[in-house]
């Protein structure tokens, strides 16, 4: 029961931090960085409910900032990039609806930073070719499908075909 009043304060925190990145962010993104620093680890959460809640709030700083996130990006987003792979292999985060935030994370970093997320395109390829669980909510099937799309439109093609012809390693030539 206390993990359980726990949560729901851990929750009910990340939603408060969310709605302000939402409204206060643009007037300076400074001193939200340190905050973002500190909801970074909540991604990896097991409580599922605090891991989605974490995952929508490093969206809508991803999503208000775009390229003004850059400053935190190796902080921030590479970390996030990361979870949303290990959210794919957790079953918890299957049954409690992680993955559609963690999903919706994903596009909103390739939509927004287009370019900058190239240093995590394999992860990024990665996720996008995990075979998703045929249990998995429509949500789940719906946003892995459209990955492809929105990696094709967010990231140039100078950047994407390096790696997907297997060529990036981190310096595909020029």
């Amino acid at each position: 029961r206390r993990q359980q009043g726990k949560a729901k304060s851990l929750v009910a925190a990340l939603q408060s931090t969310q709605i302000m990145v939402q409204h206060f962010i643009a007037a300076g993104p400074e001193p939200f960085f340190r905050v973002l620093g500190a909801v970074v680890p909540m991604l990896e959460e097991r409580r599922a409910e605090v891991a989605s809640a974490a995952f929508a709030c490093v969206t809508t700083a991803v999503d208000a900032l775009g390229p003004g996130i850059t400053p935190q990006y190796p902080r921030v987003v590479s970390p996030a990039i990361r979870a949303v792979r290990s959210a794919m292999g957790y079953e918890e985060a299957r049954a409690f609806g992680v993955l559609p935030s963690a999903l919706r994370f994903l596009s909103t970093a390739v939509e927004r930073l287009g370019p900058l997320v190239v240093v995590d395109l394999p992860v990024i390829i990665e996720v996008m070719m995990m075979p998703v669980p045929y249990d998995a909510d429509m949500d789940v099937h719906e946003a892995v499908s459209r990955l492809p799309q929105v990696i094709v439109r967010g990231v140039p093609p100078r950047l994407l075909l390096p790696e997907v012809l297997g060529a990036g390693g981190g310096g595909g030539g020029g």
